[in-house]
């Protein structure tokens, strides 16, 4: 999907749910949708799992200006450990 921003990736389907149980099996978790990846929480643990200590601080606010610095830092996260 193209947007003003750029492209972004659209999960939809199975690779939602093939995403999801990768992210259960790594994080030891028991998530049961997408919606509860929105405030970048866990996927800052996510990062932090696979490469302990590469994002130091977590929000754990959810007003949508924290939840936008949590997916801030987790891209940036993807970034330090190759994956973008």
């Amino acid at each position: 999907v193209n947007t003003s921003m750029g492209t972004a990736v659209v999960f939809t389907g199975d690779l939602q749910a093939q995403a999801l149980k990768w992210i259960n099996e790594v994080m030891g978790e028991n998530l049961s949708g997408f919606e509860q990846l929105l405030k970048g929480d866990i996927l800052c643990k996510l990062v932090n799992k696979i490469k302990p200590r590469t994002i130091k601080r977590i929000n754990r606010m959810n007003q949508p200006y924290f939840k936008m610095e949590n997916i801030k830092r987790f891209l940036n996260g993807c970034k330090a450990i190759g994956v973008m």
